[in-house]
This record gives C-alpha cells, structure tokens and sequence, in this order.
C-alpha cells in the first residue's frame, strides 16, 4: 500500500512537471517574453528545448545517487 503511494506521487510529479513547465513557456510566447541569449522573443523550439533539457538533466542527478 506504501509503495503503491508513493509510485503514484513519483508519476504525479513527473506529469506536474510536464504540465508547469508547458504552461510556463506558453506564458513566455504569449506576453512575447525576450529571450536575452538569442536576442528574440522565445517561441515553441525554444520552450521544448528547454524543457527536454531539465528533463534530461533531471533524470541524470536521479542516476547519480546509486553511484554515491
């Protein structure tokens, strides 16, 4: 019954990520947020990049911690 618990938090908080993190970019297209490293506005290729990239490195800091 534990075990069920907390797997089912780990989905949720992995599919709230998705949803914050989606929601967020739509915000930045939408009140044209500047993006200062490219020196436009972000659109969609900017927000997926992003988000894939703190997913990837999200899922590396999890593989780190049976190494230590």
């Amino acid at each position: 019954m534990v075990a069920s618990f907390f797997f089912g938090v780990f989905f949720f908080s992995i599919f709230a990520e998705y949803g914050f993190g989606y929601w967020i970019g739509a915000q930045m297209i939408k009140t044209d947020k500047w993006n200062h490293n490219v020196s436009r506005n972000y659109n969609v290729k900017d927000i997926i990049s992003i988000f894939f990239a703190v997913l990837t490195g999200g899922f590396a800091l999890g593989q780190l911690g049976p190494s230590a």
